[in-house]
């Protein structure tokens, strides 16, 4: 793994793949011993250049200017380039914008909390709430349960 030219991050994954894969023959009897459980892979050192990199991953006030005024520019593209203005003003990620309700948003307070999110598969999470996806598959099921307990008589 050492001797391939390939990322730390996919060095990692590739010994984490190898050592299921070993620890399966092992647990099945093809093989005694787990040779990936004593790979040991070096820690990466950051360097201050590499740092400074991923820092200056955002767009600054006079890059994002110019992007709002091209886009307020366009009529097709205002509320798309509203809801960007939104997010880089308030630093919100896409999935939280996404979760907002309007009992999130607190006006006399000039407030807005951010209690959960939600994913590409339509998840709502919270540190206090179970995944759900929320589907017409779903709502379909729910609904096929409901009618099944009612017509049940305890």
């Amino acid at each position: 793994i050492l001797g391939l030219n390939l990322a730390p991050t996919t060095r990692v994954l590739r010994r984490t793949y190898y050592n299921l894969l070993f620890t399966y023959a092992q647990n099945v009897g093809y093989i005694e011993h787990n040779p990936m459980s004593q790979v040991v892979l070096p820690k990466v050192r950051r360097t201050l250049e590499d740092i400074k990199k991923k820092q200056n991953d955002f767009l600054d006030r006079r890059e994002m200017r110019l992007i709002l005024d091209y886009g307020y520019s366009l009529s097709k593209c205002y509320r798309k380039t509203a809801i960007l203005e939104f997010m880089f003003l308030t630093g919100l990620r896409t999935g939280e914008l996404l979760a907002l309700s309007w009992e999130d948003i607190h006006f006399e307070a000039s407030t807005l909390t951010v209690a959960h999110t939600l994913n590409l598969h339509g998840y709502v999470a919270n540190a206090r709430q179970l995944l759900l996806m929320y589907s017409h598959v779903t709502q379909n099921m729910q609904n096929d349960l409901k009618a099944k307990l009612n017509a049940l008589d305890f």
